[in-house]
């Protein structure tokens, strides 16, 4: 029983040693990638626009997304190994940023095909 609560409040120490400062950088990385995002689509969007009309809204949203999840992963990986934890955290909200980009890539392409 006593090891039970001890292995319960190890669990909660745990889960505060998550400080704020962490996810106020999470919380940045999701703001600069969404910034980042809307930048990129738009310029994608121009330069595709006449060479694919019907798909160009698709590619843009597949491009701009590979494009930062790639660079979001990058940070995130090597940024706690290079001892920048500050870029670890605003690569992992990078990610975080890019599920929806991913998913509005797929409600495209099911739009599209209709």
């Amino acid at each position: 029983m006593e090891r039970d609560i001890r292995m319960a409040v190890d669990r909660w120490k745990r889960a505060d040693e998550f400080a704020r400062s962490e996810v106020g950088m999470t919380f940045v990385g999701v703001v600069l990638d969404s910034v980042f995002h809307m930048i990129a689509e738009s310029v994608f969007d121009k330069l595709l626009e006449t060479r694919y009309p019907e798909k160009y809204t698709l590619y843009s949203t597949g491009l701009s997304a590979g494009i930062l999840t790639t660079v979001g992963l990058s940070l995130a990986v090597y940024g706690g190994r290079i001892r920048w934890y500050v870029m670890q955290y605003i690569g992992w909200g990078m990610v975080f940023s890019e599920v929806s980009s991913w998913m509005d890539m797929v409600r495209l392409s099911f739009e599209i095909k209709r």
